[in-house]
């Protein structure tokens, strides 16, 4: 036997100790669990939001209908003016509001966990501004259980 064969063969059985041993490992029972939530439903929306401030403005409303247990991620940026400012407000499918109006500059971003079944209704408004126009770039997401 040469010297290679010999030394293959003195290692041999831990080679094979590897291979079972990586084998057992792979095996079905093993695998990764799948998670039980959907990915987000993404939808993005572009668009302007006229001044009102000497005229009377009609918002902006963008709906987004969910149900209850969804987590919705409400995203955008504003851009335009001399603040890059715009009033929101979100109403409920009850027709209330979770919060107060906000008046935005640039970014905002939240996320909250929806308790009934419905449609909100995300309002923009640019009643402060007498000239300028403000451009909404938003991102809603929607995580289903």
């Amino acid at each position: 036997m040469t010297d290679a064969a010999q030394r293959i063969a003195k290692i041999w059985p831990l080679i094979v100790g590897i291979l079972i041993i990586g084998v057992a490992g792979c095996a079905p029972e093993q695998q990764l669990p799948i998670s039980d939530i959907a990915p987000p439903k993404i939808d993005h929306y572009t668009f302007s939001v006229s001044p009102g401030f000497l005229v009377t403005q009609t918002p902006e409303i963008v709906n987004v209908t969910t149900k209850a247990g969804d987590t919705i991620k409400v995203m955008f940026s504003v851009s335009g003016g001399m603040g890059n400012d715009v009033d929101f407000t979100m109403k409920n499918p009850g027709g209330g509001s979770d919060f107060d109006k906000l008046k935005v500059s640039k970014e905002f971003s939240k996320s909250f966990v929806v308790s009934s079944n419905g449609t909100y209704q995300l309002t923009f408004e640019n009643n402060f501004s007498p000239f300028s126009t403000k451009t909404v770039n938003l991102t809603t997401m929607i995580y289903s259980k």
